[in-house]
């Protein structure tokens, strides 16, 4: 168990990493979950676009796959319309937990023999008869999670606590990369006029965010994953996209798009980091 531990605690810690710092994560944390965490019969992540948890209907972001092809457009479409009537995703179940067994929601020989079950876990060909899903939270709209799959034998209640461990340390990096992604969004929105060369791009965004906290460069540098002199360049484009001449302004001006139509923003930052 204690290998295992430290193999699971080495995956979170790269790959919330490179969540936080907006690097490409998804296929490292498929594979990775598909090795660590023994899933023999392949392993699914998504992210879902779910604005509103009271509604039913999400729409599939990102669907990657590890130890089975990814699937099919046609297979996507199928999944998404089978999510509704699938165990986890009656009354939002999906919300209320980090890791599930299906097995504890259904009994499973008469599932397999359903279509929610062939759209949701079979769609690979995979015999990926023992289900379990990891849950990193709803964050900004979006829900990612994890479906493991083994052939054999469903995660024992010894495996569940590893399963959890993962989750715990991913929710904080995946909230701040949210919060982080719908900051920069706003930020393109209000900064924005006639002139495509004054709206602030995505990292510019990201930095005058974390500034407006009192952030110093050497501090953005390191989450972000960038050099103290690029943090420095961003702030000098931001200066001159908003008109202003030091960071001090260039907080003030976030403070004052963001009062001036009532929005609120928390950032939360993400553990160890």
């Amino acid at each position: 168990m204690a290998v295992r531990e430290r193999d699971v605690l080495q995956l979170g810690a790269s790959c919330g990493d490179l969540i936080v710092r907006g690097l490409n994560y998804q296929r490292y944390l498929a594979e990775g979950a598909f090795r660590v965490l023994q899933a023999d019969a392949g392993v699914g992540f998504a992210v879902w676009s779910l604005p509103d948890p009271s509604e039913s209907y999400c729409e599939p972001v990102q669907v990657f796959a590890a130890g089975a092809p990814n699937p099919t457009p046609a297979q996507v479409a199928g999944l998404m319309a089978a999510m509704p009537d699938h165990p986890l995703g009656r009354g939002r179940q999906w919300l209320g937990w980090h890791c599930q067994r299906i097995s504890e929601l259904v009994c499973l020989p008469a599932f397999w023999e359903t279509p929610q079950w062939t759209d949701v876990h079979g769609f690979a060909g995979t015999p990926g008869r023992y289900p379990t899903a990891v849950q990193f939270g709803r964050h900004s709209g979006r829900i990612a999670y994890l479906g493991l799959h083994r052939e054999r034998s469903d995660y024992s209640d010894d495996d569940m606590p590893l399963l959890e461990l993962l989750s715990e340390m991913l929710r904080p990096a995946f909230a701040f990369r949210g919060g982080m992604d719908a900051a920069a969004h706003r930020l393109r929105q209000l900064s924005g006029s006639d002139d495509p060369e004054r709206v602030l791009t995505q990292r510019e965004g990201e930095v005058l965010s974390l500034v407006a906290r009192g952030w110093t460069s050497v501090h953005i540098g390191t989450v972000l994953g960038i050099t103290e002199r690029t943090v420095r360049k961003h702030l000098t484009n931001i200066n001159e996209k908003l008109g202003v001449s030091n960071r001090a302004a260039a907080a003030a001006a976030w403070v004052a798009m963001y009062r001036d139509r009532s929005v609120t923003f928390e950032l939360t930052m993400p553990e160890g980091t």
